[in-house]
Formats: C-alpha cells, sequence, structure tokens
C-alpha cells in the first residue's frame, strides 16, 4: 500500500512529496510492523536487503511518475498553444475527434453555429449544425468527417449553407481536412 501512496504523491503533488512520503513510510514500517518491533536499526543483512529493494522500487515509481508529470504539462502547454493559435483565426473553425464529436469550436464557429464550445464539446458533429449543398440537386452534404476519412485527403464544398442552432441558413464556403 505504500508503493500506491508514494505513486499517487508522485502524480499529484512531485518528487519532492513522494521522496518524503517513502522514506516516512518505510520508516514508520519499520518501526511499527518490522522483526524488532518499536526499534531502527539497520544492521542485519536482511534489513538492508529490502531498504535497497524498497529504495529502488520507489525510485522507479518517482521516476515514471515524474516523468508523467512533466509529459502532462507538455501536452497542456502544447493544447493551449493550439487553443490561442486557432482562437485567434477570423474563419470559423470546429474540431472534431475520429467519431465527430466535437472537440473545439472557436469563437467565429460560435457565432455561426449558435452554440458555445462548452455547449457543443462532446456532441456529434451533425448535432451542432446541418450543411447542404446549394450545387447538389439533392440538397445535401456527406457528413463531413466521414467523406474526408473515405477519401483520405481535404475535401471542399464551395457552394454549402449551415443552419446554425437559430434556424438562419448562411452560405457558406466549407472545408474539410483530416
Amino acid at each position: 500500500t505504500l508503493f500506491v501512496g508514494v505513486t499517487i504523491a508522485a502524480w499529484t503533488v512531485g518528487s519532492r512529496f513522494a521522496v518524503a512520503f517513502a522514506l516516512f513510510g518505510y520508516l514508520a514500517c519499520h518501526y511499527l510492523l518490522g522483526d524488532s518491533r518499536y526499534e531502527l536499526s539497520f544492521t542485519d543483512a536482511r534489513t538492508l536487503a529490502v531498504m535497497v529493494a524498497y529504495a529502488l522500487s520507489c525510485g522507479l515509481i518517482i521516476a515514471i511518475g515524474e516523468t508523467m508529470r512533466s509529459a502532462q504539462d507538455r501536452a497542456h502547454a502544447r493544447g493551449e498553444l493550439l487553443r490561442v493559435a486557432l482562437a485567434g483565426i477570423d474563419d470559423a473553425i470546429i474540431a472534431t475527434d475520429i467519431e465527430s464529436r466535437i472537440t473545439y469550436l472557436n469563437e467565429s464557429a460560435e457565432v455561426l453555429t449558435g452554440w458555445s464550445c462548452r455547449e457543443a464539446v462532446g456532441h456529434p458533429l451533425t448535432a451542432s449544425f446541418a450543411l447542404t449543398n446549394t450545387a447538389d440537386e439533392n440538397g445535401n452534404v456527406s457528413e463531413p468527417m466521414q467523406s474526408v476519412l473515405a477519401r483520405g485527403g481535404a475535401a471542399l464544398a464551395p457552394h454549402a449553407t449551415l443552419l446554425g442552432r437559430d434556424a438562419v441558413a448562411r452560405c457558406i464556403e466549407q472545408s474539410t481536412a483530416p
């Protein structure tokens, strides 16, 4: 159970606290549960071997936890940089995951669709707006992400109409890229 505590400490608050937790945990267990209870002696070979194995195990857990924290921090920073870059583009941008669920809308997309980013995230792309193609005799546009994945490249629908949440039809030039 100490390893779980060391793992949680390494992941949530960092390596310094995890080292302190590991050291305190070992000393407490050795003092309270060791062969010679209520004594702190490190003279026999078995105790030293257990201490070294514990230290190596905790060191590995702390190194993995610190690596995970660092990777998570870098991913968050990159995500924030991407969010700021996309927010600064005047064109409406809607980002989706591979299942066509909305992951991001910039401010222009919010205005066009009538959905806020917070409301739209997680919803299927087709739930946030409807597209029709004014050049197509059927008036339908295939679901953008599915057509891009099937085609394997970017798609452009220069004569599309977007029907937003407010039921107002807007002429748009729609492009979709993987």
